[in-house]
């Protein structure tokens, strides 16, 4: 029901709800992703994004590094 009023509210044909941030950037990239793609990510992710990435995806064969000149940039 949720996400009826969701989808509703925003003019979508559907929606999806996730009890967390981290189940919801899971999701949002698996759709997209698939084993050997390869993500280049901002060096001030949240750590828990950093264990998502690292372990999670890393088993599903999806490589990922941080972005060292924008990791220099900020430093």
């Amino acid at each position: 029901m949720l996400e009826e009023r969701i989808a509703s509210l925003e003019g979508g044909r559907a929606a999806l709800a996730c009890a967390t941030g981290m189940a919801a950037q899971m999701t949002a990239l698996l759709a997209i992703l698939k084993a050997g793609d390869h993500i280049v990510a901002a060096s001030t992710l949240y750590g828990g994004s950093v264990g998502q990435l690292g372990i999670g995806f890393s088993r599903l064969g999806i490589l990922w590094d941080i972005d060292q000149a924008l990791r220099q940039a900020v430093a």
